[in-house]
This record gives C-alpha cells, structure tokens and sequence, in this order.
C-alpha cells in the first residue's frame, strides 16, 4: 500500500442510508473507490475503506472538491461513525 493522494477534509456529515458523508478537497494525488482513509475525530484516528468518490468534474485528482462514502465493517461500526463531527484536517489517502 501507497499513498496516492493528500485530502482536505472540510465537513461531515450523516448521510441517510449511507453513514458518513465527508467532503473536501484533493490537495495533491488521485483518490478512488476502494483506496483507505484515516482520519481523527478528535479523540482516536479511525481508518476506512471509501466506497465512493462523487465530483461534480470530470476528474478526480489534485483539486477536485469531492464526496467520500465508505465502506463499513458492519451495522456497529456504520453507527458508530455515521454521527461524527470531523474538524478539518489534512489526511493521506492509501492505495492498495
């Protein structure tokens, strides 16, 4: 595993159905479905897998706001992120 992307993230929020929704900005690299993420809520750094990527341009790499949707180990977990208030930060994205 790489990294192949860095990602500003600049909200979250719960999307119905889906869990947690984040979105913000690709700062360098390219990010896909599939690829992981970790970011910190605060109090622990929590890692996921991204099932989504939403653009509302044709590409997706180095600056390009987008969505993320992820991939959950569960309904547990599915709950146990989907409420989460992320503050904004700087994240990697790893490839596999």
């Amino acid at each position: 595993m790489k990294i192949t992307a860095r990602y500003k993230l600049l909200q979250s929020t719960r999307a119905n159905g889906k869990g947690l929704m984040v979105w913000g900005d690709v700062l360098e690299g390219h990010v896909k479905a599939g690829d992981f993420i970790t970011f910190s809520t605060g109090r622990e750094e929590i890692t996921l897998q991204i099932a989504s990527v939403e653009t509302s341009s044709d590409s997706i790499s180095a600056d390009a706001s987008v969505v993320l949707l992820f991939t959950y180990k569960g309904e547990k977990q599915k709950k146990a992120v989907e409420s989460l208030q992320l503050p904004v930060q700087v994240v990697e994205i790893i490839g596999k």
